[in-house]
């Protein structure tokens, strides 16, 4: 599963999420969660087993690790479509894990 996610900041909630086996806490509930790509270290550790809740925190951890070092957080352009232009235009940036416009 590659969820389309464009805001919130809850690496570890996603995580738990998508390692979820169990029907009564998510409507969504997955089947064998693993992992199928990701960086050396991560691959290493659970390429060939079935995740639980407390693989999907470490896993979290890991992947967050580097924005809460450098307290990075992503801008991204905020484009609207201008139907008199018949394209799309700049508006203004926004942070993903907020989701407003500046």
């Amino acid at each position: 599963m590659m969820p389309n996610i464009t805001r919130g900041s809850r690496m570890g909630g996603l995580m738990v999420y998508l390692a979820s086996t169990d029907a009564d806490k998510t409507k969504n509930a997955h089947q064998d969660p693993h992992l199928v790509a990701g960086d050396a270290a991560i691959m290493a550790w659970y390429d060939d087993g079935v995740l639980d809740r407390d693989d999907a925190l470490a896993i979290a951890k890991h992947l967050d690790r580097p924005r809460k070092m450098f307290g990075v957080s992503v801008q991204i352009k905020d484009l609207r479509w201008d139907a008199a232009k018949k394209e799309s235009v700049h508006v203004g940036t926004r942070t993903p894990a907020c989701g407003t416009a500046r």
